[in-house]
């Protein structure tokens, strides 16, 4: 874009995103997100990030508990837990100062819920769809996600998983199919 500048990129900007999925039963599940952020400038005490609190299609208020998605634990890359709040849609992670004008940051987000929905929000008998929601933790201003990823999504059978990007892996393992994939 001309006029474009470093200084008008998004403050956190997504670089890596490493991501499972697992459902027993098409339905409810966990996702775990293995995320590496560039923050953009010293002393930044919290990322501010997009998280959806539930996916009840009905819902008046973010705190339904219906279709919920539960933060269970936030730890750092050394692994040590983080604090975190996971309200109105959005997920804020205290993490150490940073120290330097373009500092990656590493977290771990593990989630767990019967959010596995269909695109209006129900249980459906033959898919379930991530997609046009924040899943997994995003920054939230226009511009901040610009990533590569790898996926591994385990279904019960007979559902197969479908990934974005070039699928790595397709496997059977028990009563489940795997389904890994990468993007860069």
């Amino acid at each position: 874009i001309p006029g474009w500048t470093r200084d008008r990129d998004a403050w956190i900007t997504l670089t890596q995103a490493d991501i499972a999925m697992e459902t027993a039963d098409d339905k409810s599940g966990s996702i775990a997100s293995n995320l590496t952020y560039s923050v953009h400038g010293t002393g930044t005490r919290v990322l501010s990030l997009a998280l959806i609190s539930n996916r009840d299609p009905d819902a008046k208020s973010w705190d339904s508990t219906k279709y919920r998605l539960d933060v269970k634990s936030v730890t750092g890359g050394d692994g040590k837990e983080l604090a975190f709040a996971h309200r109105y849609d959005e997920l804020l992670v205290e993490i150490p100062h940073t120290t330097t004008p373009d500092s990656d940051v590493h977290i771990r987000v593990d989630t767990s819920g019967e959010v596995f929905l269909d695109m209006n929000g129900r249980h459906a008998d033959n898919y379930f769809i991530f997609d046009n929601y924040a899943w997994f933790p995003s920054p939230m201003s226009w511009g901040g996600e610009r990533f590569s990823y790898t996926l591994k999504v385990k279904t019960k059978k007979p559902w197969r998983p479908v990934t974005s990007g070039r699928e790595t892996v397709f496997t059977e393992d028990g009563d489940s199919f795997v389904a890994e994939s990468r993007g860069d």
